[in-house]
């Protein structure tokens, strides 16, 4: 499972790369024909100033057209693309059910001291027993409830929060963020658009549905 977030226009830039490809086309023709014709009429030093003018005047325009005009930062969604496991887990599917194992034993709650549940290091390698416990893998199951995109992220995020676990574009492991589907350079982002607390409670946690990519 992969979250899939909006790319950039690519039609937009492949416009832009003809338009390009067209003035300096023109560039070329303009500058040449008319240097040309002066040295053809005896005109040398009229072509050299030609030359040099058409040059910056070209130029000035290239630049005008096609570098300042385009937006010096183009708004695009953050993240991009959320991966299919917390950090550094590994994904596999246990009897069936898609989940994901902490081989390398990075939860800072391992153990489910202070009430929560904790994620155990993975012990049991690619051929594990029937009866594996909960408590060793983060399950990718989400509750009836979670039908959208930004229900399901919320339900993860608290349960990165419950087994000490991070998840870059979900949970940096104090707080849920929210996805941001872009923002300008001028105003920034708000505290809206970084975070946002968990509301998904245990009880919904334990229900269990796949979701959807």
């Amino acid at each position: 499972m992969t979250f899939f977030f909006p790319h950039t226009n690519t039609e937009d830039m492949e416009v832009r790369t003809i338009k390009i490809i067209l003035y300096v086309l023109f560039c070329i023709g303009i500058g040449f024909g008319g240097i040309m014709y002066l040295f053809r009429s005896g005109r040398s030093i009229s072509a050299g100033v030609f030359a040099i003018g058409a040059i910056l005047v070209f130029i000035f325009f290239g630049l005008r057209w096609f570098v300042y005009a385009q937006p010096k930062w183009a708004p695009k969604g953050w993240p991009p693309q959320i991966n299919s496991c917390p950090d550094f887990l590994t994904y596999m599917l246990l009897n069936g059910k898609p989940v994901c194992v902490d081989t390398l034993g990075v939860s800072t709650n391992p153990t489910g001291a202070g009430g929560r549940a904790g994620v155990k290091r993975w012990v049991y390698g690619s051929n594990p027993p029937a009866d594996v416990t909960t408590d060793f893998y983060f399950d990718l199951a989400t509750s009836p409830n979670s039908k959208t995109p930004e229900q399901v992220r919320q339900e993860y995020c608290q349960r990165c929060l419950d087994l000490g676990l991070t998840w870059e574009g979900i949970c940096d492991g104090e707080s849920c963020y929210k996805y941001n589907p872009g923002v300008g350079v001028s105003g920034g982002p708000s505290a809206s658009d970084i975070v946002t607390a968990p509301t998904v409670t245990t009880s919904q946690l334990c229900a269990g549905n796949t979701p959807s990519a």
